[in-house]
């Protein structure tokens, strides 16, 4: 079997997921009273207004703790969390260092290639 054919078959053990997933939860629905399923909605809408109170401050702290650590210009531990500081990272032109490097090949010593990798994304 090649590659694209068990890109396909993944598709096929995804959607199969997804449709037992459906099932359970109409299986699940069908059982339960409209009185009780309104009850549920209710605490849903409930939670949802609670969370995202709660982590629209969660957010807001972590965008501040952020900033103080930028600005201290190193790591910051608590008790539970710490905040790491790293530097800046540093790139370079990489269509610039490539024609560089045709008329300077000594400059090719310092190249590295890390590893390739493969991430598996849907087709829209």
């Amino acid at each position: 079997m090649n590659t694209e054919e068990k890109l396909n078959m993944l598709y096929g053990y995804k959607q199969l997921l997804h449709k037992a997933q459906s099932a359970k939860q109409e299986l699940i629905d069908s059982v339960t009273p409209q009185e009780v399923k309104d009850k549920i909605a209710d605490i849903e809408v409930e939670f949802v207004k609670n969370n995202l109170e709660l982590a629209e401050k969660t957010e807001a702290l972590e965008e501040e703790i952020r900033n103080e650590v930028i600005g201290i210009g190193s790591t910051v531990k608590g008790k539970y969390y710490m905040a790491v500081y790293a530097n800046g990272r540093v790139t370079w032109d990489n269509k610039g260092l490539q024609a560089y490097a045709e008329w300077h090949p000594e400059v090719d010593k310092y190249k590295k290639v890390g590893e390739p990798s493969v991430s598996i994304r849907e087709i829209k």
